[in-house]
């Protein structure tokens, strides 16, 4: 599955909002995977709808990093917003798994 990951991008981990209401994030890590181009409808955390124009799919064992509101910057520098998450286990089948990050 890793010859597939092709495209790289900068995501910065949503740790909470601070006392002044400002949002605040974890230093940037890069993260191989593939980038996929495409507007769907996607369900937010907290149920409402909204648009996603682009997907990420990326390793497993990065899901904990894309956490909701967390900021990632694409390879042609566009900075945008995790929606959310879906995690792709196998369990136990020898079948690939990744995490699908939903992308403002």
């Amino acid at each position: 599955m890793t010859r597939f990951w092709v495209h790289t991008v900068a995501v910065e981990t949503f740790e909470g909002t601070n006392g002044y209401g400002q949002d605040t994030f974890s230093p940037p890590v890069t993260v191989n995977g593939w980038l996929q181009g495409s507007t769907k409808l996607v369900r937010a955390t907290e149920g409402d709808e909204t648009v996603s124009q682009a997907q990420f799919f990326a390793p497993i064992d990065s899901a904990p990093l894309f956490a909701p509101k967390s900021r990632v910057t694409l390879p042609d520098s566009r900075i945008t917003t995790v929606i959310v998450t879906n995690t792709n286990d196998a369990g136990g089948l020898r079948l690939p798994e990744h995490v699908e990050v939903n992308l403002t």
